[in-house]
């Protein structure tokens, strides 16, 4: 199947996605939030509007954590509340990686800030061997996935260049990635 999207970043095809549905993502920013130090609003899918973004100085101190954690977060916000979770492997040169459940019963909603430039389209897979994929806008991609009862999700991310050839993966279990 060769995918055709509609997203900030289309290129026109993308050979290599799996059968896979598009889960087309739509930016919605109207005001930045100050709590983030950068911040955009989306929609995608099925999924409720989600704020996304990297958590300030401000919201730091106002939480009562450490400022240097800050760079190891990816906050969430949807219906006016909104908190910071741990990339999966936050350390420099990681893909900040993160899921919420903003998606219903036994859906994540994960979040990858800064895919690499040349991506083209992020396809996800999950346990059962679902695939969905969708197009990054401003480097930002938002995918559901259906998790385990026990909210484990043996899932993955791969990010795809034009050509549909594999350019980084993030293993949503454990956190491991590979970039080529």
């Amino acid at each position: 199947m060769v995918a055709v999207g509609c997203g900030a970043d289309d290129t026109g095809p993308v050979p290599g996605l799996a059968e896979a549905d598009e889960v087309p993502l739509v930016d919605t920013t109207a005001d930045p939030n100050p709590a983030f130090v950068w911040s955009g609003a989306y929609k995608a899918g099925d999924l409720p509007p989600l704020e996304v973004g990297r958590p300030s100085a401000q919201f730091m101190e106002d939480a009562h954590r450490d400022p240097a954690e800050a760079d190891e977060l990816v906050c969430f916000g949807a219906s006016g509340g909104y908190g910071c979770e741990p990339a999966l492997d936050a350390r420099d040169g990681q893909p900040l990686v993160s899921g919420a459940n903003f998606g219903g019963p036994n859906v994540l909603a994960w979040v990858w800030l800064d895919v690499p430039e040349e991506t083209a389209a992020v396809q996800l897979t999950d346990q059962s061997g679902a695939t969905v994929w969708q197009r990054p806008i401003d480097r930002v991609v938002i995918l559901p996935a259906n998790v385990a009862p026990d909210g484990e999700c043996a899932c993955r991310l791969d990010a795809l260049d034009r050509d549909g050839e594999t350019i980084a993966s993030v293993d949503l279990l454990t956190g491991s990635h590979t970039k080529n």
